[in-house]
């Protein structure tokens, strides 16, 4: 597999693993690692779009838990490029709602978020998954339909 694709996403694994998985059970740990802020920072508003409630399907951290970790677990072990890509689009788009919210709600009554992290480190992860869909879709061309990378 592609270095280029293999350690970073092998990182954006484990960090989706804590960082959103654990939060997605329980919440107040992730505000405790730093990888969710609090209400008092986001409003419960902003809360239930991260976390959602293990009772309803809203909630970017549940969406990760369920789908979106086990996906990219699954692509990278595998070097499936069926699993990759499509783990691959969920990269490259959910980063682009989470800034846009978080700018959106910058003037919303109780939102506090100093958004210069996400204006960094989310365009960054966008353009890495972009940049990966290129090279699998590039790899594709070329033939290797089987896996992504043998």
């Amino acid at each position: 597999m592609r270095t280029t694709l293999k350690y970073p996403g092998w990182a954006l694994f484990v960090y989706l693993l804590i960082g959103q998985g654990l939060p997605a059970i329980n919440y107040d740990l992730g505000v405790r690692m730093g990888t969710q802020d609090s209400a008092e920072v986001v409003t419960e508003v902003g809360v239930a779009f991260w976390k959602g409630k293990l009772t309803s399907d809203t909630g970017f951290a549940l969406g990760d838990l369920i789908f979106y970790i086990p996906l990219l677990g699954f692509g990278l072990l595998t070097s499936n490029y069926v699993a990759l890509s499509a783990a691959l689009g969920i990269t490259t788009y959910w980063p682009i709602v989470c800034l846009a919210a978080a700018i959106n709600a910058q003037d919303a009554p109780g939102w506090s978020l100093d958004d210069t992290p996400f204006l960094i480190v989310l365009p960054m992860i966008s353009m890495w998954g972009l940049w990966c869909l290129l090279l699998i879709s590039h790899d594709l061309r070329k033939g290797k339909k089987k896996h992504y990378i043998d």
